[in-house]
């Protein structure tokens, strides 16, 4: 978690923003989460435990018991190249998502490590919801 907040902050800062907040993936979330406000627009950035990185807006759950910078099940991603690039230069082995590449549908067998049984019982509507979830 200490490279991720790192690799979190300089890239703000490279890109005219502030990292604010952290969370660590806690159960049942299979994500970390850095805040990131710029003057126009406040995004979260998202560390998969199979070291993928996407964007999501910003949208605070409430739910003190899973808290997340992004809601249960369905965040909504966005695409932040400049940032995310930045994120994965810092963090070798990291590789970035756009808006596009989680929209497409979920192909279980290019993700032989996911669990059959979770996409079976939980039924994500694409790729993304499939790699940043909240499963149990």
């Amino acid at each position: 978690m200490m490279e991720f907040r790192k690799a979190c902050h300089e890239a703000a800062r490279s890109t005219g923003g502030r990292a604010l907040e952290f969370q660590r993936a806690v159960y049942p979330l299979n994500f970390d989460q850095a805040l990131v406000a710029y003057e126009d627009r406040t995004i979260v950035v998202l560390r998969q435990e199979w070291n993928l990185l996407a964007a999501a807006e910003h949208e605070p759950t409430g739910n003190e018991h899973f808290p997340s910078f992004v809601p249960y099940g369905r965040p909504s991603f966005v695409d932040e190249p400049e940032l995310l690039m930045i994120v994965s230069q810092i963090l070798p082995g990291t590789k970035v998502f756009s808006r596009t590449d989680l929209a497409r549908p979920l192909v279980l067998e290019e993700w032989p490590y996911m669990s059959h049984y979770d996409v079976k019982h939980w039924k994500p509507g694409n790729l993304g919801e499939a790699l940043f979830n909240y499963w149990d």
